[in-house]
């Protein structure tokens, strides 16, 4: 019985094998087709492609353009922009007719077409790429498309002189740049001559200096003058629109054919750096033209003013050494606010008895905090003279000659010592008045007097 168990157990096995067998082949056969058929899928890929490179190389040779041909330039750019510099080598194009070109007379209504010739100085081709203006006074408005260009052949690259972008008279450098591909970048110059019709003075940049921005007008003015004028009768200055930072004034000067412009900051101002660009319109020569003036300056948010408006010099000193001294000081006059330490030391509790490790990890920690503190307070004491110096250098105490005006720059202030001369006993009352300045604005004035001998 068991023997027929065990015969039947591998008759099943074997009917089981062959029906898998038959299963299998179908797959076998539909998978050797399909690998055929692939087969013959890539012989005709690889075919087409032959061709298409037949193709591409005749079309090549016959000089006619392939779809992807500008990408390939392109390809080719990136390759020389990594290029090394000292393998490029220098360009050919030359100017034709001249080293540079200079144009003369431009005033703020030239628009003058310039044309730049340049020529293959070489016996080989070159492939021009592109061109730049140093400046868009010099705008390029018509240059040959990215070509080969053989030994000896010209290109000719056109460009327009604006003359509204001359705000002064004087002499302007300006060039264009041209790049081939192989080539270092060929710069051809063009000196600008200018003799504007408006001119400021004494520049059209207007440095307000370091001033407080809270309390104190810090004027300054410009003359703009107008060469020609009877050329142009109807040319005309108007007043810039309203500023939000600062407030102006324009004169007509009488007896002259010039203007008086006057600037004065809105404040207070925040404090910081600052840079404005004023444009005053004009009328009569065009329709962009007008007066660019550049404002800088920066805030320090101080009010300045002086320790006394009154001081006096000893009589007795003036006859018995025939000159006195005194000293007058400029300083801050509103409160300084303290500044807060920036490392808070919590020690509260720590006075107890601690272990000898804790205690000097206590005074490791004070020691270093102190030497934090004095490092800030040494580095803000240096902005403090540093501001101080920027504001001796714009202000000036106006006095008569008999005395001696000597500045010193202090950490808290700066102090005017002075070396009053006798004379001061011939003048009216035995008085003079002294004025501090900021450039020509009057900034404050204090009265120097005599004290009389005590009998």
């Amino acid at each position: 019985m068991r023997r027929v168990i065990i015969y039947c157990f591998v008759f099943l096995c074997a009917v089981v094998l062959l029906s898998c067998k038959k299963d299998d082949a179908p797959k076998q056969a539909e998978t050797a087709v399909v690998e055929q058929v692939a087969a013959k899928t890539e012989q005709t890929e690889a075919t087409d492609a032959k061709g298409a490179v037949k193709v591409e190389a005749a079309s090549a040779a016959h000089g006619h353009d392939h779809p992807h041909s500008h990408d390939a330039e392109e390809d080719e750019d990136e390759e020389e922009e990594e290029i090394d510099e000292d393998k490029l080598k220098d360009n050919p194009l030359k100017l034709v007719g001249a080293e540079k070109i200079v144009v003369e007379e431009v005033n703020e209504m030239t628009e003058k077409p310039i044309d730049f010739e340049l020529v293959n100085d070489s016996q080989e081709e070159v492939f021009f790429k592109r061109v730049r203006s140093s400046c868009s006074c010099l705008e390029v408005v018509e240059c040959p498309d990215p070509k080969a260009v053989k030994p000896g052949e010209k290109i000719v690259i056109k460009t327009m002189l604006h003359g509204s972008s001359f705000g002064q008279s004087g002499t302007y450098p300006r060039a264009l740049f041209i790049e081939c591909r192989g080539c270092r970048e060929l710069s051809v110059p063009i000196t600008v001559i200018a003799k504007c019709i408006i001119n400021v003075e004494p520049s059209a940049k207007i440095n307000l200096g370091t001033f407080e921005g809270v309390d104190v007008n810090w004027v300054r003015q410009v003359t703009i003058h107008i060469r020609d004028m009877e050329k142009i009768p109807n040319l005309e200055l108007k007043l810039p629109p309203e500023n939000p930072r600062f407030l102006y004034n324009l004169v007509k000067v009488k007896g002259q054919d010039a203007y008086r412009f006057e600037i004065r900051p809105r404040l207070p101002m925040p404090r910081g750096q600052i840079q404005e660009i004023i444009f005053i319109p004009t009328i009569g020569i065009g329709k962009d033209n007008g007066v660019r003036l550049i404002v800088r300056g920066e805030v320090t948010g101080m009010k300045v003013d002086l320790s006394a408006s009154r001081i006096w010099v000893k009589e007795e000193e003036l006859l018995e050494k025939k000159q006195a001294e005194v000293a007058l000081k400029v300083e801050r006059s509103d409160k300084v606010a303290q500044k807060p330490d920036q490392v808070q030391m919590f020690t509260m509790g720590m006075r107890t008895r601690l272990p000898s490790y804790q205690e000097q990890q206590r005074k490791d920690v004070e020691q270093g905090a102190n030497l934090i503190r004095e490092e800030e307070e040494a580095v803000h004491k240096q902005g403090v003279r540093d501001t101080w110096e920027k504001i001796s250098k714009e202000l000036t105490l106006e006095a008569p000659e008999w005395i001696q005006v000597k500045p010193e720059v202090q950490d808290k202030g700066l102090v005017y010592k002075l070396v009053v001369s006798d004379e001061i006993l011939n003048q009216p009352n035995r008085r003079v008045i002294l004025t501090l300045k900021s450039g020509d604005h009057p900034f404050r004035k204090v009265e120097l007097r005599v004290l009389a001998k005590q009998q």
